[in-house]
């Protein structure tokens, strides 16, 4: 029954097409073995159709709340009702706690290893959650915090429907489980064409959220009972919906900045138009809680106060409602900053302004096309003429791993020093760990780059986008490393909500039936002993062939073959780390899969597009990279039965790679590396034979016509 349940979920299908499937079992196997047999008694089994859902009526012209969808309002003379949906999220939460280990890892946070005190790795080094540890309240084990975030996701293209999802996420789960959509709780979703209106939808979940900020009773899996408590304390969302959700004017108005009483300019653009823009300043005076309260008190909608409409109904759920709601990077920096930046260098309407590369487009194309990245990066690059249909994620890499190589040696000096200043601003926020001295050096760098931006491309493109680049240093230090609440993971969600809808009828029962599912099955599966059926359901599908475990979540992939004769310059890296013995056999092999990464090697013949053989790694306490050649499995035989219980070897074979030179970024106080993520290189033909288990870091390797580079992951928790 779980594994007709996993096909549901992961392939979208639709109850008929499960009724077809059961059937279909039903023809093949005996009937006494196989007791669901039908499409109800399936969904009686996972309870699919007990889905409790609170459905708040409105009328579509005014939003005014109605009873029932057949109530007139009495304000509007055209009949037009709407509904959006609650889903009770204490329901949710009570069938998450119910897993085995749920409870567990709700105390990472706790265990987890900080370098040094000041030092923020996580959520909960930011002064925010250190506000509410001090007092008390988040230093219980048995309470939580939660973070929201909503955006509008069209559903047709043949209409202008949408849904806006609200969810909620739990910061305390470690970071690779807290955006899982298991652990995501859905609070409600507005379906219309009209975008919600955010304080009548937000108001109806607050009832339900003071609930779990006084305590709620939750049982746990050994049938103890504790009382756990939440708090609404950050959220995420992009610009627009910000400005909705705080009730403030949009960024394209006057003090539209939601971190900053910035006011802005309207300048006039060629050859007509206006355009608001935000110009460079060092004195930037923030927005406080109480002083955005306090301008509500005053505001209407029609006459707003320094971009104040009204009052918000997140300033009665969250502690603060300016400092909590963070800089989401996705939309700021890679799909903001840094497509802007490529669209001035590669528009044709500005190839005679002094910044295009628009004349050297071909060669600036050439170079990106010619970069292999590693496996575990889903989107190749592409020429920049296709920059339209590029994704967040593929000018993510481009920002961090592309773009300085690419442009050394195109961009003019000036420009190409100016880009650097943003790049390694965005590294340092967006490290694994940061201290308060990068902080200043980061907020250095994009104080310059703002300032000198406006000077080198033209007050006309100082966008909002730009501005809120001087803020991130302090949302850094409140909410913690920019990686940490990022919406990708949210549009993943999105992503799949989307594939949830069959037809156009019943659409809010079809999404909160799945929600449900998702956060049941879950507990159903861990019930299951450790088999084929639980890795199915648990979609543990490595995508490659294993051949056996070398250690905990370490594996070889493909085939091995016994090595009859090896190289010179091999046998000596062996001598020399005293692997070479009397009686040793050795097996080649050219694939290892170590904590979801896949290392192949140069050798092997399969591996056209890609390219993931340069490793990080540690030898006698030093790091050092290579390319490696290929994996060897290694023991010494000296058994004289036919059965052979020797324990084996895994090593892989390194040319030696010589990074030689850094780029550096000088601000207006501070100087900075890439010591960190980019390196020039050379390869060398020394070879090593190096255990797989130093392996650090699967790299990025960039080897371009007369120069080769190589980048290391930002952090150890953005994959791509």
């Amino acid at each position: 029954m779980l594994i007709i349940l996993t096909l549901l979920l992961h392939h979208n299908l639709t109850m008929s097409c499960i009724e077809d499937i059961i059937i279909a079992l039903q023809l093949h196997c005996l009937r006494e073995g196989f007791k669901k047999n039908s499409l109800y008694k399936f969904r009686k089994f996972f309870r699919l159709n007990q889905t409790e859902i609170i459905k708040h009526f409105y009328c579509k012209f005014c939003t005014r709340e109605l009873r029932t969808i057949n109530d007139e309002c009495p304000s509007c003379p055209r009949k037009k009702n709407s509904y959006f949906v609650q889903l009770p999220i204490v329901n949710q939460l009570k069938e998450m706690y119910m897993r085995n280990e749920f409870f567990e890892k709700l105390q990472w946070r706790f265990r987890r290893s900080v370098p040094s005190e000041g030092v923020i790795t996580d959520i909960y080094d930011g002064q925010l959650y250190q506000a509410w540890v001090n007092n008390g309240f988040l230093s219980d084990p048995r309470n939580i915090s939660f973070s929201w975030y909503t955006d509008g996701i069209p559903v047709f293209k043949s209409s202008k429907i949408s849904i806006w999802p609200v969810y909620l996420t739990i910061n305390e789960l470690p970071f690779n489980e807290r955006k899982k959509r298991e652990n995501t709780l859905l609070l409600g979703y507005w379906f219309d064409d009209k975008k919600p209106h955010m304080n009548f939808l937000i108001y109806k979940f607050r009832q339900e959220l003071e609930q779990i900020f006084e305590g709620i009773k939750i049982n746990l899996p050994d049938n103890n009972n504790i009382i756990v408590r939440g708090i609404v304390l950050m959220g995420i969302c992009d610009l627009p919906a910000k400005s909705e959700c705080l009730n403030f004017i949009q960024f394209n108005g006057d003090f539209g900045c939601p971190s900053c009483l910035c006011k802005g300019e309207r300048v006039p653009i060629l050859p007509k138009g206006f355009v608001h823009v935000y110009p460079y300043n060092d004195q930037l005076q923030l927005r406080t809680s109480q002083q955005s309260v306090e301008y509500a008190n005053l505001a209407t909608s029609d006459h707003p106060i320094m971009g104040v409409k009204g009052h918000s109904v997140f300033s009665k759920i969250m502690p603060d409602f300016i400092k909590g709601i963070g800089i989401d990077r996705m939309h700021c920096a890679d799909g903001g900053v840094i497509k802007k930046i490529l669209m001035l260098l590669s528009d044709v309407k500005y190839r005679n302004k002094v910044f295009s590369l628009y004349p050297v487009l071909d060669a600036v194309n050439d170079r990106l096309i010619a970069i292999k990245p590693p496996k575990f990066v889903h989107r190749m690059p592409r020429s920049i003429a296709d920059l339209i249909h590029w994704k967040a994620s593929k000018l993510k890499m481009f920002c961090f791993y592309y773009s300085v190589p690419i442009f050394e040696g195109i961009m003019r000096v000036d420009y190409f020093e100016h880009f650097l200043r943003l790049i390694i601003a965005l590294s340092i926020l967006s490290s694994d760990f940061i201290t308060e001295h990068m902080m200043e050096i980061s907020k250095d760098l994009l104080h310059r780059f703002v300032r000198e931006f406006q000077l080198l491309y033209g007050i006309e493109f100082c966008s909002i986008n730009l501005h809120q680049l001087l803020h991130l240093p302090d949302c850094v230090r409140n909410l913690g490393p920019l990686w940490a609440y990022t919406c990708y993971e949210y549009e993943d969600i999105n992503g799949q909500l989307l594939k949830l809808i069959h037809g156009t009828s019943h659409i809010d029962s079809q999404i909160a039936q799945s929600q449900h599912q998702f956060i049941k099955m879950r507990r159903f599966i861990e019930l299951l002993q450790e088999d084929d059926v639980r890795n199915f359901c648990l979609r543990r599908k490595k995508q490659v062939k294993i051949l056996e475990q070398v250690f905990e979540h370490c594996y070889s992939v493909g085939v091995y073959k016994k090595l009859e004769v090896v190289s010179d310059v091999v046998l000596d890296a062996l001598q020399r780390t005293g692997l070479l013995r009397n009686n040793i056999s050795l097996y080649q092999y050219f694939r290892l899969l170590k904590h979801n990464k896949l290392y192949v090697a140069e050798m092997y013949k399969h591996n056209l597009q890609t390219q993931s053989s340069l490793v990080q790694y540690r030898d006698n306490g030093e790091v050092g990279f290579g390319i490696i050649d290929y994996f060897i499995k290694l023991f010494h035989c000296n058994c004289v039965q036919d059965i052979c219980n020797c324990v084996s070897q895994h090593y892989a074979i390194i040319r030696e790679i010589v990074n030689w030179e850094m780029f550096v970024a000088q601000g207006n106080q501070f100087t900075y590396t890439s010591e960190s993520f980019l390196h020039k290189c050379s390869e060398t033909n020394r070879i090593k034979v190096i255990p797989v288990e130093s392996f650090i870091n699967l790299c990025i390797f960039i080897k371009l016509r007369n120069q080769a580079y190589f980048a290391i992951p930002i952090n150890k928790e953005e994959l791509e």
